[in-house]
């Protein structure tokens, strides 16, 4: 399992997150293919980009957002890439709702491998 909360000092005077280079598979596959990543943040700029970023190197994503026009633009690309993605509509910090949030994304893609919380970074 990996859980990552991401933050970097950066633009806006806020946090910004930073691209992050996972090492080549051993075979043609994507390095995170069979894996179900969840990830708590608005679904803006940067919570955007690392969602399908996570698509592209073969993970599902569960995206718990706050804007609903955001979060279906970023599940069409997330599919658009061969991925399954669910949109869990929440303040991502209610903190009694993440646990139903890790059973929502078991119950739907399997069990969460990657935590991502993003939700302190991102407006969105």
């Amino acid at each position: 399992m990996i859980w990552l909360t991401v933050g970097i000092p950066g633009r806006r005077g806020g946090n910004v997150a930073e691209s992050m280079v996972l090492p080549a598979p051993a075979s043609d596959e994507e390095p995170l293919t069979g894996k179900v990543a969840l990830l708590f943040a608005g679904v803006e700029d940067d919570g955007h980009s690392i969602a399908v970023s996570l698509a592209q190197q073969g993970a599902d994503v569960a995206l718990v957002y706050r804007r609903v026009g955001r979060a279906r633009e970023t599940k069409e690309l997330v599919e658009a890439e061969g991925r399954r993605c669910l949109i869990i509509p929440a303040q991502p910090s209610d903190k009694p709702f993440a646990r139903e949030a890790i059973r929502r994304t078991a119950r739907t893609l399997g069990q969460p491998d990657i935590f991502i919380d993003y939700s302190s970074q991102s407006s969105g």
